[in-house]
This record gives structure tokens, sequence and C-alpha cells, in this order.
């Protein structure tokens, strides 16, 4: 007969999990036959069950799913004969899971699954040595650049933030003003890490709380966009007025009297040069 210890990880009941491994843990010294189970977040019942559509998109988002009743079942029929002492369930898609730590570092607990899920992935996303953003970026006219950089924060953004498509940002809006917390500012920091192929610095949307500010530092410091030559480079094209046109612009509201008179000055100058 095999003792089983059940746990869940995803639950208010934190504070009973140390008394139940405690419990578990003195039962296996009588009897090496037992097992801890860890679960996951529980389809419906638990905090995952409480969590308004939002806060369960950003989840999934994630990677992390939620476990049926009849999923349930048939995990623990499959781990009664396993070999471990402790098992977590936890329904995890890895790509999306472990997506964001590929650019800031894979944590040291989930390095073997990380190099499993890298060697069974071959696609363009993953071995792309650079990213759908910087692409777009370099193939626009610099003109066009910090536009195509704003939109993608942007949209970046309403991802995270758990927003429609079309729900409008308004660039110099506070990032607070739409529910920032925490966790937001990490998933945010870590995807845009990903699009520059950049570690950015943790405290990324604390320092540039705005659309704006957002965009000009990853433009200005991280990509080097030329945002200062292109204008520079946009003035010096422009036409420069002529003499003649400077002097109509200097015509204008002034009396009859004052622009004969400045008119006459004009010709005596041209005569005697």
């Amino acid at each position: 007969m095999k003792i089983v210890g059940l746990v869940n990880i995803v639950t208010s009941e934190y504070s009973s999990i140390p008394k139940k491994d405690s419990a578990l843990r003195t039962l296996m010294a009588f009897s090496k036959n037992a097992l801890s189970v860890s679960w996951g977040a529980w389809e419906e019942v638990g905090m995952m069950a409480s969590l308004d559509q939002r806060e369960q998109e950003r989840w999934t988002k994630q990677g992390i799913g939620s476990i049926s009743p009849e999923q349930g079942v048939r995990a623990l029929e499959q781990i009664f004969d396993h070999p471990s002492s402790h098992v977590a369930i936890v329904p995890i898609d890895w790509q999306k899971f472990l997506r964001p730590m590929m650019t800031v570092g894979i944590r040291p607990l989930f390095t073997e699954m990380a190099n499993d899920v890298q060697s069974k992935s071959q696609t363009a996303s993953d071995t792309a040595t650079e990213s759908a953003l910087l692409q777009q970026l370099g193939d626009a006219p610099v003109h066009k650049q910090q536009d195509i950089l704003l939109e993608h924060i942007r949209d970046q953004a309403r991802m995270v933030f758990g927003l429609d498509d079309s729900f409008p940002i308004n660039p110099r809006q506070p990032f607070s003003e739409l529910g920032l917390d925490s966790l937001m500012a990490v998933e945010l920091r870590n995807a845009l890490s990903n699009s520059v192929k950049t570690v950015l610095p943790a405290t990324l949307l604390f320092d540039y709380p705005t659309l704006e500010t957002l965009t000009h530092y990853l433009g200005e410091e991280i990509l080097n966009l030329a945002y200062a030559d292109a204008e520079a480079d946009q003035t010096a094209d422009e036409p420069q007025l002529s003499e003649a046109d400077s002097l109509l612009d200097d015509l204008e509201g002034l009396s009859d009297e004052e622009a004969e008179a400045l008119l006459l000055a004009e010709l005596q100058e041209s005569e005697n040069s």
C-alpha cells in the first residue's frame, strides 16, 4: 500500500504545507512506499478559479494552465508507481514559460527543461539571432523607426495588461494608470528584452513609466536609432529661402511708406555694390 500526501501549491493554504510535508516525512521513516504530491491550479476550484478573465489570461500567456478534475484523476493514477518521493503536477507550456528567460537567463531549477525544449524546438523564433522587431526596424526608413518601435511597445503593453488590441494607450499616460504591478513590470521587461535581444534593467518600467519615455530610452540608448540625425538631415534637405523670398517676408506687416523706404534702400545698396 502506498501512502500519498496531497499538497496544493497554488492555493491559500500555504501555512498547512509544512505540516503536511512534516507528517509525510514521519510516515516515510517507517515506510519507503510514500509519495508527496504538489498540485498546480485547479480549473473549477481554488485561487485560479476565483480570478477574473483578465488575470486567467495572464497566467495562460505565461504558459501556466489549470487542471481539470478528469486530468487530475488520470495524473494521480499515473504517479502511484513513480520512484520519486515528491511529485509536482502542474500543466505548463514550457516554450511559453521559458521564452522570457531565454534572454535574461534561465533559472537553475529549469535548466534541464530549457535544454530539452531548445533541443526539440528548431523554429525560427527560437533560433533566430535577430527578432522580428529588429528586422522590421532594419528594413524601415530612418524617419519611421521611432513610430514602429512605439507601436511595438504599445502592442506588448496591451498583451501584458490584458487589454484589447484596439485599446488606445496615450504615449504620455503612466503605465500605473493601466494597472501596472511588479509582476506586469517584470513580464513586460522580459518581453521587451526578448524583442531587442538585450537584458534590460529590472527597474525599466519604473524608470521609464510611459510609452514616450520608454520608446526614447530603447531607441536612443539601446538600439541607437538615429532620431536626431534623421531630423538634422531632414532640416538640411529643406529648401532655403531665397533673398527675394526673404525680402517679401520683411515687407509683410509694413506700411506702404515703410515698404517703399525699404525697397529704395535695397536698390541703393545693390547699385553701390
